[in-house]
């Protein structure tokens, strides 16, 4: 009860919500500002879905007005990944520009790693080990492991 008797003060100016709240303003216009939210920020925000960003570990790495230049700074290779099919329209295609070290043919094979026995790829009504059910579903949390795991050892199929 003692937080209903407690007064709240009101922040009038919006300078006052920044320091508390991590946001950004739209504009009168639905405009998103370009500055950081925060004026102690480090980070650049990406806003929207469906959109096209850009990301480099070095600054100046990424062409200017181009995907595949002849030559790329710092002596790396252009490189398309896809992840639409060949036959999907242009306007639907999605793909990633990658500026690597190495080219992709030049990568050594991989290794075959022993199957993970916790996770499931075949999720038809076929596979006994899986559960189908129309109901809400509630699991505990996993046994902690007693030998070290890397993240991929560490994933488990849920529902």
């Amino acid at each position: 009860m003692a937080l209903a008797n407690k007064k709240v003060e009101k922040l009038d100016r919006p300078d006052e919500y920044q320091k508390i709240f991590h946001w950004a303003e739209t504009q009168n216009d639905g405009a998103v500002p370009s500055f950081a939210t925060r004026k102690n920020d480090p980070y650049e925000y990406q806003a929207g879905f469906n959109n096209h960003f850009e990301s480099e570990a070095v600054p100046g790495t990424i062409p200017r007005g181009q995907n595949s230049p002849r030559c790329v700074r710092f002596g790396l290779y252009a490189e398309q990944m896809t992840a639409s099919a060949f036959v999907a329209p242009r306007h639907l295609n999605k793909n990633a520009w990658l500026y690597r070290s190495r080219p992709a043919v030049a990568h050594q094979g991989f290794t075959n790693l022993p199957d993970n026995t916790n996770t499931e790829a075949n999720f038809l009504p076929i596979n006994p080990r899986v559960h189908i059910s129309p109901t809400q579903l509630a699991w505990l949390p996993f046994d902690v492991p007693e030998t070290k795991h890397d993240f991929v050892e560490g994933l488990c199929s849920i529902a």
